[in-house]
């Protein structure tokens, strides 16, 4: 069986954590600007990380 296809809750509770798929109204707006305010710090795990990774950038 491909383990991607296995299915995943859309959201696990924690006592200290909520770990949910951004699928709600709204969501979209939230996640672009974590996004683009963790950007920098991305960049860099992302290229010490991936073997010939390369970032373009970001809009």
């Amino acid at each position: 069986m491909n383990p991607l296809l296995l299915d995943f809750p859309l959201q696990m509770n924690t006592e200290r954590l909520i770990l949910r798929a951004p699928l709600q109204s709204g969501d979209e707006e939230i996640v672009n600007e974590a996004i683009k305010d963790s950007f920098n710090e991305l960049k860099s795990v992302a290229i010490k990380k991936i073997p010939g990774s390369k970032i373009i950038g970001i809009t």
